[in-house]
């Protein structure tokens, strides 16, 4: 740490790059603690037992499943997205409990925009529903702006919104489109991390020039209580053995 630098600037210039099917997804969180009856303070400071702490993850996870049994996916690639990502949200330096952050309000996209293609076809799972089973496509990214004020002060589409771009039964000269908003017909919403953005393809119309039918669902990103979390060893090191268990996926 340089003479003119503090933990909070080197914390707000932190990034990660770009993975589509990370093994480690970066997270943040914070709780301050004072002593009190329930949280007795052990001599170095530290209290016993220690508080859980939330974390929010720093990106955001997109899934696709495809339910049009009668087609295949065989193009699958997001298009505008940010190669890099900021590990702490927005309001990282006044939070005092990762819960009392809002989940839009920590929204803070860098604007290292890569306006290519990046494909995740080879990230392809199955999901079941019903007694039935279901490919699914998955990409993690970083936050991403999409929406910007306009001149009258509302709400508008940046000129290049991210999005997923589509073909079916290897035929190439065709191309959906799935955007950020209601059924992923139109641009209505930021990426924002710790977020699922989850498209469920239900019908495919190849013979006429018309968007996929879809539904489309967002929400936070599941809890998952892990007690025995380790950060890392004596040197801070952490083992290989751990990154699996540890991933954040």
């Amino acid at each position: 740490i340089t003479e003119t630098t503090t933990i909070n600037t080197l914390l707000e210039a932190a990034t990660f790059n770009f993975n589509g099917n990370p093994s480690l997804i970066p997270m943040w969180g914070v709780l301050k603690v004072t002593p009190d009856d329930k949280v007795l303070m052990h001599e170095n400071g530290f209290p016993n037992p220690l508080p859980d702490i939330y974390l929010l993850r720093a990106m955001a996870k997109v899934e696709v499943i495809m339910k049009d049994t009668e087609h295949a996916i065989t193009s699958i690639a997001v298009e505008n997205y940010n190669d890099t990502g900021y590990c702490v949200p927005a309001g990282y330096d006044t939070a005092t409990d990762t819960r009392n952050l809002d989940r839009n309000d920590v929204f803070r996209a860098t604007s290292n925009i890569n306006s290519g293609a990046s494909s995740f076809i080879a990230n392809e799972s199955v999901v079941t529903e019903n007694d039935k089973n279901y490919k699914c496509y998955t990409i993690y990214v970083p936050e991403y702006k999409n929406m910007q004020e306009d001149e009258d002060g509302k709400s508008a589409a940046v000129a290049h919104p991210s999005r997923i771009a589509i073909q079916v039964d290897e035929k190439t000269d065709k191309t959906y489109y799935i955007y950020y908003g209601t059924a992923g017909k139109e641009t209505e919403w930021n990426i924002v991390r710790n977020h699922i953005y989850r498209y469920t393809i239900t019908a495919v119309n190849t013979a006429v020039d018309v968007h996929l039918t879809l539904e489309y669902m967002v929400m936070d990103w599941t809890n998952v209580a892990n007690p025995d979390l380790t950060f890392g060893n004596e040197d801070g090191k952490v083992l290989e053995s751990e990154r699996e268990n540890n991933s954040g996926n």
